[in-house]
């Protein structure tokens, strides 16, 4: 017989004749969903195993400490499988259950996860964790990404700093060794902080973009592409970073906005640079005496001009049509050609042409078909044997051509000029536009179905609105640049062809797996004779987005595992951050459908980017960021300075100063202990459709007290059930819910309990996290804890009968919210329904993540609309009279209350709910009364009224007796007090006063003052802190 674990544990429970289900669940269960169980087994645990890592039977808790709540639940749920897809929560023969599978993007074996990171966790697992919980078979596959050129220049820097060795010097072999051994640890690292986020992710199915079967993948759809003619080899222009000697994607540029002359340190420089300049100098025009100005912003580029050229319409220019300039240093004849592209007002309105080195340039190049000269070496150094320049750094040439010009008679001057620089986000040097002979994926057939199967609404963005940057994107696609000149990654499976026949000038590049399968297909291919031929395989590799591309295929197996492929693909959701909907999500997209014909999911969720609470993007460079682990541990200010100082090997001066005093302003206190709870569900309070989305240690500190807010409601509820028979102690029915005849505060409460389950069904299915976080924050706090519970307090000193009933409410209400918060909160959410079996008879489960999600229909019935609007105009009233006392300082008085009521209708509502608003807003009573207030003071006229009007024709008429004459005297007296303070203040601060008034008037006009001061302090206090804070801005500004 096989058993899943709900059935195991109501099985459990059958076969427990002798001991109570308290004492069972106090004992607890091992249990595997993936293991057959029989009845023996059963009746074997029936012994009472302790299974669980904590003991929850003590005493509850007075404080919610996260880490004690938190301690030991991942490790039962991994230990006990929840997580497997086998996970059930229903007790069917069959598993006919949905399925709903997604992938993790993987994070790179760089380091910690950092905020964005934990941002794509919680909102995956709050999905997972709510799909599960519906019945659906959930499969979340983790993921690690090498990360290529972010791992690899890690890992450099580091040998560098720890055992002063280059890449070079170590060798390739030793050198991946060295990454190797990182990348063991740092994935171990990862994989303990998703679980300490509460990911509930199967880790079984774990995999890495390197490992035997991604590589396998990797490899059979680059020979695919490859054979197919999609990937070819081309000279073109590329990003170059010269400090990691490598091409690197548009992602990996960040484009510095330089406003005006400043200096900057670049990697491989002793001294800053200045950047953001202008520099003008001449071209002499050939035989001619005449020298044409030109401005450029690199000028060390200019040793690789091919021409220069002007506006067609540019009539300035124009006596130069046909003619050419004569560069000083190669002596060649550069022609200047006419086009209508150049910038006329950009410097001289005449442009250097340097095609190997500018974008746009190129583009010129390739048009008039220029000499394409590229005068740098792949370390960023001049490779031109001209005067001294060869083998110097191309920005330490830059000053140098300056001096060289100026001698030559040909540099006007350098001016300061706005400019943006790009720089590369892994190593700080400036990226160089260079032209390099590189792999090409050709994306124009896959592009073009991309857009179509948005536009046929096969995929769909959530938010719709980035379908038109999707177009947009597509509309200007380029072909892939998919190789990298590193040492870790997936190595390019493409062989060079050398053979001793003559039969063809060009380079010959097969792609295979191995030299042997090379040698045959070019012996096939070329009808060449295999003993004359040698493969030699490129030494570059993959652009890491090539195996991360593959990501969907490879989490499920491909092309190891195809049944699996076919069970599980297409993905039901990918869920990612926006800004690499084109690095990745597109591609996924190109690949996914070219490979299988089938897209590799339907649907795109995209969140925004975790920005402060400024709005900036977290950045190391603005000091702005959060370290997740900080949050939930708690730092203190000295430990966060520390790591800043430990770090300055690796940071220039400059950083270590910016980032000591963001640290200080940001955190002046240090990093509160906040929890993996408060942390995850203050992400989601915010809407992550959002571009951005401010995060900051406040907010999830507030979140951080509303889980204590959790456990106190909780901690009540205990207090309420002592003398109460566990076994009596049930969840309220719907049938009985249906047939109530108790307090209307209670069929409101458990009105509002099923509005925040359609809330919470509704807001889910849109991935509108934040409206449900609002919902659940305003039921427990506004609804459950400031209304029902108050109520709730006399209510359980009454008869044994109704004590009892209300306990039930409690429990109906506690029990269905800590389902409902599962998704968001695990942890609290766990530890809480757990305790429950101690103290309920409710129905058994091992988990609560188990445990079948609240849905509406199971809810029907209870709603009553009509009645939550009448205890909502209540509680509004109730907040008009605390404001009337404390206004009037009566915060401690009871006075009596008389609401006025102009309808009929709103009266019967409200009326029977006098004793609620009396109880909550502390009154000796409340009166609603039909009538205008008008008409009641005309009607009641005394002295001591005190009244506020709201909506809908209700006023709050507050009797204060003769508190009301004691309190405006008193208020006069403020002033008078006030008055005297600010003369006094005047004339103390008067350097005339001070100089020329006598000592003893002046020591007796300071007396006065600390004694109105103290008078004025005594009335303060008695008013309240609020009216105090105000009238001390006021002394102090006067």
């Amino acid at each position: 017989m096989l058993l899943n674990p709900t059935m195991f544990f109501k099985l459990t429970k059958c076969f427990q004749s002798k001991a109570s289900f308290y004492t069972l669940n106090k004992a607890y269960l091992q249990f595997h969903p993936g293991s057959n169980y029989c009845l023996s087994h059963v009746a074997k645990y029936t012994e009472i195993k302790y299974a669980l890592k904590k003991d929850l039977s003590g005493p509850y808790p007075v404080a919610y400490e996260p880490k004690e709540v938190e301690k030991g639940w991942y490790e039962y749920w991994e230990k006990n499988g929840l997580f497997y897809e086998e996970a059930r929560n229903d007790d069917g023969p069959c598993d006919q259950r949905p399925e709903f599978c997604l992938v993790l993007p993987p994070p790179n074996v760089t380091g910690n996860l950092h905020i964005g990171h934990t941002l794509t966790v919680t909102i995956q697992d709050c999905i997972s964790r709510w799909r599960r919980m519906r019945g659906e078979k959930v499969i979340w596959i983790p993921g690690f990404d090498h990360g290529g050129i972010a791992t690899q220049t890690i890992v450099e820097k580091k040998l560098l700093k720890e055992k002063k060795i280059t890449k070079q010097e170590l060798g390739r072999e030793n050198f991946l060794n060295e990454i190797n051994e990182w990348k063991a640890v740092t994935q171990k690292n990862i994989e303990a902080q998703l679980k300490l986020l509460g990911a509930s992710l199967d880790f079984r199915k774990s995999l890495f973009t390197l490992d035997a079967n991604s590589s396998k993948a990797v490899a059979k759809v680059f020979i695919d592409l490859f054979e197919d003619n999609l990937i070819y080899r081309k000279e073109k222009l590329v990003n170059w970073s010269s400090q990691i000697r490598s091409v690197i994607s548009d992602i990996e540029v960040d484009h510095l906005e330089i406003p005006q002359k400043k200096k900057v340190r670049i990697p491989g420089l002793k001294d800053p640079v200045e950047l953001g300049l202008m520099d003008y100098f001449y071209y002499p025009v050939e035989n001619s005496d005449q020298k044409i100005l030109v401005a450029t912003t690199r000028l060390e580029t200019m040793l690789g001009d091919s021409a220069v050229a002007v506006n067609s319409t540019d009539t300035r220019y124009s006596h130069l049509m046909g003619k050419c300039v004569k560069h000083p240093y190669t002596g060649e004849n550069l022609p200047i050609i006419f086009d209508e592209s150049v910038n006329k007002d950009f410097g001289t309105g005449v442009m250097k042409v340097t095609p190997a080195h500018d974008n746009k340039d190129y583009e010129l190049g390739i048009k008039h078909k220029l000499k394409m000269c590229d005068i740098l070496a792949d370390d960023g150094t001049i490779n031109m044997d001209i005067e001294n320049f060869q083998g110097k750094h191309r920005l330490v040439v830059r000053s140098l051509l300056r001096k060289s010009l100026f001698e030559k008679g040909l540099y006007k001057e350098a001016k300061s000029h706005s400019m943006t620089v790009p720089f590369c986000s892994r190593s700080g040097d400036i990226v160089e536009p260079r032209l390099k002979d590189q792999w090409y994926l050709d994306c124009s057939e896959m592009g073009q179905k991309a857009v179509e199967a948005v536009k046929n609404q096969n995929l769909r963005f959530i938010p719709d609105h980035h379908e038109k940057v999707w177009f947009e994107w597509f509309r200007h696609l380029r072909d892939w640049c998919i190789s990298r000149q590193l040492w870790w990654g997936h190595q390019i499976p493409a062989y060079k062809i050398h053979h001793n026949s003559d039969k063809s000038e060009k380079d010959l590049w097969i792609s295979a797996t191995c030299e042997k399968e090379a040698i045959e297909k070019a012996s096939k291919k070329y009808d060449l004779d295999p003993k004359t031929i040698k493969a030699v395989q490129d030494t570059d590799v993959l652009d890491t987005w090539f195996s991360s591309a593959l990501y969907p295929l490879t989490a499920l197996g491909w092309p190891s595992q195809e049944e699996y492929l076919k069970k599980y693909y297409p993905l039901n959701l990918m869920e990612t951050g926006f800004d690499i909907l084109f690095f990745w999500v597109a591609r996924m997209i190109m690949l996914g459908e070219h490979i299988t014909g089938k897209l590799p999911f339907t649907e795109v969720l995209l969140h925004g980017m975790v920005c402060d609470s400024h709005g900036r993007k977290m950045t190391k460079s603005l000091g702005n960021t959060i370290d997740p682990l900080d949050v939930i541990n708690g730092v203190s200010l000295e430990s966060l300075l520390q790591r800043v100082k430990d770090c300055q090997d690796s940071l220039t001066p400059e950083e270590v100063k910016l980032l000591l005093n963001a640290n200080k302003q940001n955190f002046p206190n240090g990093i509160p202990e906040c929890g993996t709870d408060g942390l995850r569900f203050s992400l989601l309070t915010h809407d992550i459709q959002n571009q951005r989305i401010s995060i900051d240690v406040k907010s999830i500190r507030i979140c951080r007290h509303f889980c204590n807010k959790i456990w106190q409601g909780f901690r009540l509820f205990t207090r309420a059930i002592e003398n109460c028979s566990r076994e009596s102690l049930t969840p309220l029915s719907t049938e009985e819910v249906l047939n109530l005849k108790e307090s209307d505060v209670d069929r409101w409460i458990l009105s509002r309990l099923a509005g925040l389950v359609v809330v919470s069904n509704t807001h889910f299915e849109k991935y509108e996290f934040h409206l449900t976080a609002n919902a659940i924050r305003q039921f427990w706090v506004q609804n459950f804890c400031d209304v029902y519970i108050e109520y709730a307090k006399p209510a359980l000193l009454e008869s044994e009968e109704r004590r009892l009933f209300i306990c039930r409410v409690l429990l109906t209400c506690i029990e269905t919210f800590l389902k409902i918060i599962s998704p968001m909160m695990p942890f609290l959410s766990e530890e809480l329904y757990q305790r429950l079996f101690f103290l309920a008879n409710i129905e058994p489960h091992p988990s609560v993540s188990l445990v079948k999600y609240p849905t509406p229909d199971q809810y029907s019935g209870w709603r009553n609309t009509m009645l939550e609007a009448d205890v909502h105009t209540v509680t509004e009233l109730v907040g008009v009279a605390r404001s009337l006392k404390s206004k009037h300082g009566a915060t401690q008085m009871r006075p009596a209350v008389v609401v006025a009521v102009e309808e009929e209708n709103t009266l019967a509502a409200l009326n029977p709910f006098s004793d609620l608003m009396a109880l909550l807003a502390k009154l000796e009573s409340v009166t609603f009364h039909l009538t205008q207030a008008q008409e009641f003071f005309e009607q009641y006229p005394q002295d001591s009224w005190l009244f506020e009007t709201c909506e809908h024709g209700i006023t709050v008429i507050m009797d204060m007796g003769e508190k009301l004459k004691t309190n405006a005297d008193n208020f006069n007296k403020l002033d008078r007090i006030r008055e005297e303070l600010t003369r006094l203040n005047k004339m103390l601060s008067d350097s005339d006063y001070r100089k020329n008034a006598p000592l003893s008037v002046q020591e007796k006009a300071m007396a006065k003052k600390a004694s109105l001061e103290g008078e004025l302090q005594k009335l303060l206090n008695y008013y309240g802190r609020k009216e105090s804070e105000k009238v001390s801005k006021d002394s102090s500004a006067s």
